[in-house]
């Protein structure tokens, strides 16, 4: 009958842990992205084995040491690599990772203070029940703070402030784990605090990148109204020309006919080249005939002609692009805005733009003239200047977005040049 009982009992640890790594995989999946779903399966199938792993080494530690410091350290060394098999930066993974940890060993402690260790003798599987529950608790407010859009997509700053929340509760945590208090119940109180404090912290850092994304959007469509304006008036030049030989087209004809009569066919031909070079509006430097497109690209361009020596331009795109403009004017924005602020730090002055679609995949290519190579820390660029809380976040809003859509950027630097090439799924965008 023992055997029978044990039996049982280790099938419903089985079981209980098959729920709590679904709510965890849940809740990361709230902080964090996935990888690239287009680079084939094989990065699905071994974020599925990491979870996997993570589950089989968790039960595992769980029926060896039941909750001791074995048990959190495969916990939070699971979680941990969890976090590295999703996008993001490293900061925010350790913060991810450190997160899940303190609200999971919250509601293990909570549990254990309130049902194992008192004279009852409850078993083991129960007490992992009561601790999954507390978590599908908090999974279900966090899913509910966070809605539909997650926390994803918020670019992940203030570190030391967001890494302080899970590290203290996870050092409170690890003492009352080992100092074995006397009164159970204000333990088990304590660690629901410390809980409630944790999820409280998901709730303001939602509503601070919340705000972080209005302030953009404000800004941005500050910008897209600047570039339908300038766009506005390019439209409105060309038809002004377009009226104006229109008004003179009599005259136009009439010399036109005398030198064809004449038999003059090099008059005729720079006759019409006059006419050619008139239509020309010098400053619509981009017609694709896609409206986001040319409005960007010719509010930048016209930008840029006016600051820098040389600017080349190749833009290749088809008209009907079906394109989420404000999340390009992200990308391009920033990034052009970088390359023509460096540039115009250079005695060359220069800038070259290449844009190109091919088999559902857009492509850009920014290289300007740079004075000196750009400073790196933890795999992020650094900006030169020296007020580095306002400045440095164009690239990284740009990789946000990339991130966003499943592209890549690849930044390449050397003597006296910067480049950024970026590729992007027009299929998401």
């Amino acid at each position: 009958m023992a055997t029978y009982n044990l039996g049982h009992g280790i099938i419903a640890q089985l079981i209980i842990h098959i729920l709590r790594t679904v709510l965890l995989k849940q809740a990361a999946e709230q902080l964090l992205t996935r990888k690239n779903p287009q680079k084939g399966a094989l990065k699905a199938h071994a974020l599925k084995a990491v979870y996997g792993i993570y589950y089989l080494s968790t039960s595992t530690a769980y029926y060896l040491w039941n909750v001791s410091i074995g048990y959190e350290a495969c916990c939070f060394l699971g979680l941990l690599a969890i976090a590295c098999c999703y996008s993001g930066t490293p900061p925010k993974k350790l913060w991810a990772s450190l997160t899940l940890f303190c609200i999971d060993l919250s509601c293990t402690l909570a549990a254990a203070f309130a049902f194992q260790k008192n004279q009852l003798g409850f078993p083991p599987y129960l007490v992992l029940a009561a601790s999954v529950l507390l978590l599908l608790a908090s999974v279900a407010a966090i899913n509910h703070v966070s809605g539909s859009k997650g926390f994803q997509q918020g670019l992940f700053g203030m570190e030391q402030t967001w890494f302080l929340p899970p590290s203290a509760s996870i050092a409170i945590l690890s003492f009352l784990s080992y100092a074995k208090p006397e009164n159970n119940r204000i333990a088990s109180a304590i660690c629901i605090c410390i809980l409630a404090m944790n999820l409280s912290v998901f709730f303001l850092y939602y509503k601070t990148t919340e705000n972080y994304a209005h302030l953009r959007e404000r800004d941005l469509y500050k910008q897209q109204t600047a570039f339908y304006q300038n766009q506005l008036e390019i439209i409105m030049e060309s038809q002004s020309r377009i009226r104006s030989l229109r008004h003179d087209m009599k005259n136009h004809i009439l010399a036109l006919q005398a030198a064809v009569k004449n038999g003059n066919q090099q008059e005729t031909q720079a006759y019409l080249e006059k006419m050619q070079e008139f239509m020309v509006n010098p400053t619509e430097y981009v017609m694709t005939g896609n409206e986001d497109i040319d409005s960007l690209m010719n509010y930048k361009i016209r930008k840029a002609t006016e600051l820098l020596h040389t600017v080349k331009t190749n833009i290749q795109i088809p008209e009907n692009l079906n394109l989420n403009s404000f999340d390009l004017n992200i990308i391009l924005g920033n990034l052009l805005d970088n390359a023509i602020e460096a540039a115009l730090q250079t005695e060359e002055k220069s800038l070259e733009i290449e844009i190109a679609t091919d088999r559902g995949i857009m492509f850009f290519h920014i290289q300007n003239s740079s004075n000196e190579s750009p400073s790196q820390k933890n795999g992020n660029l650094q900006t030169t200047k020296s007020d580095r809380q306002n400045h440095g976040m164009g690239i990284k809003n740009a990789k946000a977005i990339l991130e966003k859509y499943h592209g890549d950027l690849d930044i390449l630097y050397g003597p006296g040049y910067f480049e950024a090439d970026a590729m992007l799924y027009m299929g998401e965008l």
